[in-house]
């Protein structure tokens, strides 16, 4: 698995992917004006990008043309979900996560932009988030916040200790078994899930948040097969002397583990390569110049 920060992105997309597939996209879907036939593809938003950090995961649908900004998955139907990176107030460019790896990938045009797109999200922050910095601040569901809490060490690596042979092996798991695992960490994360329905219901909220809970619970599934596992969740809201004077719906929180190998050397690609945006961002500070980096 990569480094925890590509791994909670890889949870996201996948988040993301389900939500918007499942017609619970977040906000107004942004129309697509122009797609780029460049390498990474740069979308021209009708609309203002509403997010403010530097990067978000959506879902891209419907462009003509240049189909690849669309990320078909493998079946030919599922949009799979892009990171984000945006350029200026009204233009983004399409990355994916190495899952192996953790580095994003840049998307590759595949001909002329010829009409059509919309873009999609799922969170209100725009993506799931990583740590506690992110919990109690101002924010709307909905959300999920990755808190890792501690790690344990295990002998036998996860990857490497499956059979090698009559059992399919993913591109990650023979990388890792290139190299020798000195032990696995199991990384623990307590997730906060909060979700809210639409209009807003008391009863309803406890279903739109369960239904969160359980996509983080179905990615899981997805990305770590056999390398996971859930401890006991809590309505933090619902307890004795709680009050919903300030939030509005309810949230739900959980602890995950995932199994990762500690490998004898370090594989620098873990660590997501840095992408410099030549414009300004217009969503800047004020007062900042010059090219964003990330």
């Amino acid at each position: 698995m990569p480094n925890i920060s590509a791994l909670v992105g890889l949870f996201s997309q996948d988040i993301t992917t389900a939500l918007v597939l499942a017609g619970l996209a977040t906000g107004t879907p942004i129309s697509v004006l122009a797609a780029s036939n460049t390498t990474p593809i740069e979308l021209t938003l009708a609309s203002p990008f509403p997010f403010a950090l530097p990067s978000a995961h959506v879902v891209v649908k419907g462009v003509l043309g240049n189909t690849a900004a669309n990320h078909l998955f493998k079946d030919g139907v599922t949009n799979d979900s892009w990171v984000a990176v945006a350029v200026d107030a009204t233009h983004i460019q399409l990355f994916n996560i190495d899952a192996s790896s953790g580095a994003l990938v840049p998307s590759v045009g595949n001909g002329t932009y010829a009409g059509g797109g919309t873009v999609s999200w799922a969170f209100a922050d725009g993506r799931a988030l990583l740590g506690q910095q992110h919990v109690a601040e101002g924010s709307a569901p909905p959300r999920v916040v990755f808190v890792p809490t501690d790690s344990d060490w295990t002998v036998r690596d996860a990857a490497t200790s499956r059979p090698t042979t009559g059992v399919p092996r993913s591109a990650e798991q023979l990388r890792q078994a290139q190299q020798r695992s000195i032990r696995t960490e199991v990384v623990t994360f307590r997730v906060h899930v909060w979700g809210q329905a639409t209009p807003p219901d008391p009863d309803a909220d406890f279903d739109v948040t369960q239904v969160l809970y359980q996509q983080v619970v179905r990615s899981a599934q997805s990305l770590a097969d056999g390398q996971f596992d859930l401890t006991p969740g809590t309505w933090t809201d619902q307890a004795p002397g709680t009050t919903q004077l300030v939030k509005v719906g309810h949230e739900f929180v959980f602890g995950l583990t995932l199994q990762t190998p500690v490998l004898d050397l370090p594989l620098l690609s873990y660590v997501p390569k840095p992408i410099t945006i030549t414009n300004t961002f217009a969503l800047q500070t004020a007062g900042a110049t010059g090219p964003q980096s990330l």
